[in-house]
């Protein structure tokens, strides 16, 4: 994986001329690697977030939080005609783009 490599390794290989040498990594340790499983249908592809600062890369707006509805009565119904439980969510939220400089993507 090639942000593991740029982010963990102490020494990267920088290509000079016609051949490549060794050099110290000054980029070791400045950032944490978060891996996301969601997003293995690309795995070419990774990005980098600076989310140290007060202002993100993305902006996400809890309007209303999350409750959680249930029909489980026995008596419902839905539970004797169809024989399932019905669950469900009510929320209320936002989410948009922030600094679009924040954020970079990387396909290498």
């Amino acid at each position: 994986m090639k942000a593991r490599t740029i982010l963990q390794a102490e020494i990267i290989a920088v290509s000079q001329g016609n051949g490549a040498a060794g050099q110290s990594n000054v980029l070791k340790g400045l950032v944490d690697l978060l891996v996301v499983p969601e997003l293995a249908n690309d795995p070419e592809s990774w990005y980098l977030l600076d989310t140290s600062r007060s202002l993100k890369p993305f902006i996400f707006q809890n309007r209303q939080a999350a409750q959680l509805t249930s029909l489980t009565d026995l008596t419902s119904e839905n539970v004797f005609m169809r024989k399932e439980f019905i669950f469900g969510v009510d929320m209320r939220c936002a989410a948009g783009y922030g600094l679009w400089f924040m954020a970079a993507k990387c396909t290498a």
